[in-house]
């Protein structure tokens, strides 16, 4: 059995969902680029990805605690978020032409070709997708997407510029030159 939702259909379930889920998106990402800054350098590109799945699961479910119609709803491989038992939404890391970046294994196509999976209920199935800056530190796109196989059916995109850091900008101190040279040699310059 296979699944259809036009971008109609999935606007009126999501819609109003949509910026609780693009938030927790740029949180996980913040939470990563800061809360583990100190680790990057031993902690892989997979390690990454896990990170920010399961950190925006749990942010979308924060916030939209008092959503009777969302529930997380976890599979073998990776997690997903059911809506109103019609749509499940799984987060999916996109390269720079905005597709999957990695390959895709027996489970992956099946959930791509809308085939029914074994764990999971017989809803329509979208990606989440989104885009991070050559350095992996800011969202550069986010687009839902619903895929039939290899042909890309529809996409929404929920938000295509680069989304601003939750904790607002980095506040820089101005330093004159003055100034580190006086700090460097230690002579005072009035």
């Amino acid at each position: 059995m296979t699944f259809y939702v036009t971008i109609e259909e999935a606007r009126a379930i999501l819609e109003h969902r949509v910026p609780a889920m693009r938030e927790a998106l740029v949180t996980a990402v913040h939470r990563w680029n800061v809360d583990l800054s100190h680790l990057h350098a031993t902690l892989g590109i997979l390690t990454r990805s896990m990170f920010i799945n399961d950190v925006w699961h749990d942010e979308v479910m924060q916030t939209l605690v008092d959503d009777q119609g969302i529930r997380l709803y976890p599979n073998k491989e990776r997690q997903c978020l059911l809506f109103d038992d019609q749509v499940a939404v799984r987060l999916k890391l996109l390269n720079e032409r905005g597709r999957p970046r990695n390959n895709r294994g027996r489970r992956a196509r099946a959930w791509q070709y809308q085939h029914n999976l074994p764990g999971l209920p017989p809803v329509v199935r979208l990606d989440f997708g989104y885009r991070l800056d050559p350095i992996g530190s800011t969202v550069e796109s986010i687009t839902l997407m619903f895929y039939k196989g290899h042909s890309l059916v529809w996409q929404w995109p929920v938000h295509e510029l680069p989304v601003a850091d939750p904790k607002g900008e980095p506040e820089f101190e101005q330093i004159s030159f003055d100034v580190l040279e006086r700090e460097a040699t230690g002579i005072q310059i009035r």
